[in-house]
């Protein structure tokens, strides 16, 4: 019995040292890869880690339907659409931005753009969008109103009139 119980507390202990090995690796690689150090905390009970991606660089390779972005614009299109994946493409967006010089639903613009999931529409490229101030709500002090429209503001249009030949 004594045997067995300092066998079990010294198994423990080595587990116990070899526990957290892997947080010094992760702090390390972020630091080598150039990104900010993760973080660790508790919250209600549970172990939580935040690890960090690299931000978006823009690539000169995004195109619209007429031509290839600028730099210029393709790095405000980048920084407009951050919150997004990095996988949003500048058709999607020019073809947005024109389809918007009337107003029109959310809906109409999902379906002419061709995103079939409507929460990714939203998230990736409609809120991006309105947060940048390049869109506009008809209906601004409604959000969610079944007679919601979507238009371009003075910025989308500029930016528009940029990105198109």
């Amino acid at each position: 019995m004594k045997r067995q119980v300092l066998f079990i507390r010294s198994v423990q202990k080595e587990l116990a040292e070899k526990a957290g090995s892997g947080i010094m690796d992760m702090m390390q690689l972020s630091r080598q890869a150039g990104l900010r150090a993760p973080v660790f905390r508790q919250d209600a009970g549970q172990f939580v880690q935040t690890l960090w991606r690299p931000e978006p660089v823009a690539t000169g390779q995004v195109a619209s339907p007429d031509k290839t972005l600028s730099g210029k614009t393709l790095n405000d299109l980048v920084a407009a659409l951050a919150s997004a994946t990095g996988q949003v493409t500048g058709q999607v967006t020019v073809t947005m931005l024109a389809l918007c010089g009337e107003s029109r639903t959310a809906r109409e613009i999902q379906l002419a753009v061709g995103i079939k999931h409507r929460e990714t529409f939203l998230d990736n490229y409609l809120h991006p969008l309105l947060n940048a101030g390049w869109l506009e709500r008809t209906i601004p002090n409604r959000p969610t109103s079944r007679l919601q429209k979507y238009r371009l503001t003075d910025k989308g249009r500029a930016w528009l009139k940029k990105a198109k030949p």
